[in-house]
């Protein structure tokens, strides 16, 4: 939507462009300027037209990228989006908000699974304990069964205890995991810096942004004011024709600055909302 205005407004500029060098080559004819003056304005002229030219063609290519991303027709790629519109944001507070954002919950994920992995591998490196139960008679009946009808009868308790032989491997394995999850909660923290730091420098950014395009706004209605109060002193014989075009010129360089800071501020927009999941909101 920004280069699609910014065409138009480099198409206003070549216009007036054009206009100024016809009177200045009539002015000329007519020795009323010297030949400098004539040139200046030409080089002026051609460099409006290749302005016009660079942010065509920048038009084309974002036209032609958009087109092949989502399959449509190059010619139906004409963004329809509001430059100018004010959004009321959502307040949240970073820090709070970043502890409990699904890319910190990644973190916490991958965390758990590493924790699971350590406790499988520490697993391996322990002892392993077999409790062996026996029953035996003090009975004279040889028969087994009949020994159990004699009251005297004992316990026979064993425990091994078998240590396993080679674990090399899984203390390896302990102590790289180990550093994985050491690694997760660095990767972590960093990452909770980082956010906040964003979401507090988009915030100001907005912010800033806002009172810009206000003032832009502001710049751009006096230059309309200018250009009017222009034509009426040239209607009434009291202004000269160049005038007129020095304050449509300069009323177009004022509307390319507010265009700009439009662009900028819809941008910072969507990135804070993408910062903080609501991009789809």
């Amino acid at each position: 939507a920004l280069k699609q205005e910014i065409v138009k407004n480099h198409q206003t500029s070549l216009d007036l462009s054009k206009q100024q060098l016809d009177l200045d080559e009539e002015k000329y004819e007519n020795s009323l300027i010297d030949k400098s003056v004539l040139i200046q304005q030409k080089d002026s002229y051609v460099k409006a037209k290749q302005q016009l030219l660079q942010s065509s063609k920048e038009l084309i290519i974002e036209r032609r990228e958009l087109a092949n991303l989502v399959g449509l027709k190059e010619s139906d790629m004409i963004v329809n989006l509001d430059l100018f519109e004010v959004h009321n944001l959502t307040e949240i507070e970073p820090s709070s908000f970043v502890k409990d954002s699904r890319l910190i919950q990644k973190f916490d994920f991958d965390k758990a699974r590493f924790q699971r992995q350590l406790t499988t591998f520490e697993d391996k490196t322990m002892p392993r304990v077999n409790l062996n139960l026996g029953l035996s008679s003090l009975g004279e009946n040889d028969k087994y069964f009949g020994s159990f009808g004699n009251r005297d009868y004992s316990w026979n308790v064993g425990v091994d205890i078998s240590y396993p032989l080679g674990s090399r491997k899984e203390l390896i394995d302990v102590e790289r995991t180990e550093i994985s999850i050491n690694d997760v909660d660095a990767k972590k923290e960093e990452a909770e810096i980082a956010n906040v730091q964003q979401i507090n420098y988009l915030l100001a950014q907005v912010d800033l942004l806002s009172e810009l395009v206000l003032l832009y706004l502001e710049q751009g209605s006096l230059a309309e004011e200018m250009v009017i109060e222009e034509q009426i002193k040239f209607s009434e014989a009291r202004g000269q024709k160049s005038l007129v075009i020095a304050a449509k010129r300069n009323a177009n360089l004022a509307n390319l600055t507010y265009l700009q800071a439009a662009g900028t501020y819809q941008k910072i927009v969507i990135d804070y909302k993408a910062a903080i999941d609501q991009l789809y909101q």
